[in-house]
């Protein structure tokens, strides 16, 4: 007999984290433990992103609190996290709650990175600001070591931003990949002009350069852009192995970026690593602004799947003022997990 119980938690952001769709002060999660007749326990989390978050809304809170009943019924999990698809969220709880409960309550996932043996390799992620706040960021990331720099563009004046990368590569040459995320900022008007300028940088890629669920432009965008293009907010809400080959067929993306906690899970990301194999695609993966429970989890999963000489999207917990205690450290642009 295994029980259940949801916790509710709102993190506290440690600067003001904007992004194209609007400033970032909270974050809420949901945390989820499972505990079996030996008081074994499985932790997961609920991490929700309003306004992106394809299970966004009242209806994620009502089910959420129905999952200790239907627990109660001797139910069958495996069936249950199944049929969550339309709650990708809830379904990564779940389903990282019932590995680590397998697992005895240990780690998630057992290998090298879990022994302490290996790190996994990450960029350094900075945040949208004045082209000042940017550069100085950009700045921490260089003096830290880092190999691969992600930033994020589409709020302020597109010049700025150049001005800040155009800077970078002036001081730094081209030994630091950069990577650029648009978060779907930019529009069938200047997304071409755009592109176009910054290939002279000889960016690694641009995440999500025009919004998502508009495949024909996202296509020609693909097609013709100098800069290989990765979707991200694209690839929520699509469910279906299926499903999620029409639209790879269709768009034809350089990369993907896989965040389980949006996209419904480990089970749901290893079907698009598949197809990204099978139509040789470049993916890497990402957290998406969780707690250190679901972020420990996704990398300790990350080590077994990421792409060989690709940087994952990972952190340690520190956007928040507090959070819960973590064995993941940063150190010289490698995530290690110190057991």
């Amino acid at each position: 007999m295994i029980t259940l119980s949801v916790r509710p938690y709102t993190f506290q952001f440690n600067f003001n984290a904007i992004t194209s769709r609007g400033a970032l002060q909270t974050k809420p999660v949901y945390i989820i433990t499972l505990c079996n007749e030996h008081n074994v326990k499985g932790i997961g989390e609920v991490s929700l992103l309003p306004g992106l978050s394809a299970d966004d809304g009242p209806e994620l809170e009502q089910t959420l609190m129905q999952m200790p009943r239907i627990f109660q019924s001797d139910c069958d999990i495996e069936e249950t996290i199944a049929g969550l698809q339309t709650f990708p969220s809830i379904k990564f709880g779940l389903e990282t709650a019932l590995i680590h409960l397998k697992n005895n309550g240990q780690c998630y996932f057992g290998n090298a990175f879990t022994q302490g043996a290996e790190p996994v390799a990450i960029n350094g992620l900075v945040w949208m600001g004045t082209p000042d706040e940017m550069w100085h960021r950009m700045e921490e990331k260089v003096s830290e070591k880092y190999r691969c720099i992600k930033m994020k563009i589409g709020t302020y004046h597109f010049d700025d931003e150049l001005v800040v990368l155009n800077r970078f590569r002036q001081k730094y040459g081209y030994e630091i990949e950069l990577r650029a995320d648009a978060n779907g900022a930019y529009n069938a008007a200047n997304v071409n002009q755009h592109l176009d300028r910054l290939a002279k940088l000889k960016l690694h890629s641009i995440e999500q350069p025009v919004k998502a669920n508009n495949h024909a432009l996202m296509a020609q965008v693909c097609n013709n852009s100098p800069i290989p293009v990765a979707l991200d907010e694209e690839l929520i809400g699509i469910s279906g192995s299926d499903q999620k080959e029409q639209l790879l067929e269709e768009i034809k993306p350089a990369h993907l970026v896989l965040k389980p906690g949006l996209l419904g899970g480990f089970s749901a990301c290893e079907e698009w690593i598949a197809l990204a194999n099978k139509l040789n695609i470049g993916y890497w993966i990402t957290s998406s602004l969780e707690s250190n429970i679901a972020l420990t989890a996704i990398a300790q999963w990350s080590y077994n799947f990421a792409m060989p000489d690709m940087f994952q999207g990972l952190g340690t917990g520190k956007l928040y003022k507090e959070n819960f205690d973590s064995q993941l450290e940063i150190c010289e642009g490698n995530l290690w997990f110190r057991p």
